[in-house]
């Protein structure tokens, strides 16, 4: 759901198993699966991406047979610790190897967003990413 309150693929992401991460005013709140969320429109942003890394202070994510997952590389993520959210990045690590650094730094809830040539991260100019545009973002704006 995007700031207007327009659900994109809203037919799918209602009844999906796929986690999420809702925002809503000052909080983010983690879900293992998106359908768990509903159609709240009270909410200020919804994104949906897998894997769950992290959920209720627990790594639930070991590892699984998907290639891509297993492979090294720049492993992007939101989390939260507390009312703090984070984005970021964990630099040459598999998706599980992403989950262990994100626990160990006491991350309560982390979902990995992507990896690769769309992971950026930027803040007046890139920090980290390929300099292109991308066609997805995750942003934090002040109100």
């Amino acid at each position: 759901m995007n700031k207007n309150k327009i659900y994109i693929n809203s037919d799918n992401n209602v009844y999906s198993t796929v986690p999420a991460v809702i925002f809503s005013g000052n909080s983010a709140r983690f879900v293992s699966r998106s359908l768990e969320w509903g159609r709240d429109t009270a909410v200020d942003a919804v994104l949906a991406m897998q894997p769950l890394l992290v959920f209720q202070g627990n790594i639930v994510f070991g590892g699984d047979n998907e290639i891509k997952h297993g492979a090294k590389g720049n492993r992007s993520f939101v989390a939260n610790k507390g009312s703090f959210v984070y984005i970021g990045v964990v630099f040459n690590a598999n998706v599980a190897e992403s989950a262990r650094v994100l626990a160990a730094l006491g991350m309560e809830n982390a979902l990995n967003l992507d990896d690769g040539g769309s992971t950026a991260l930027w803040y007046n100019g890139y920090k980290v990413g390929p300099g292109r545009n991308l066609p997805n973002a995750l942003l934090f704006v002040r109100k």
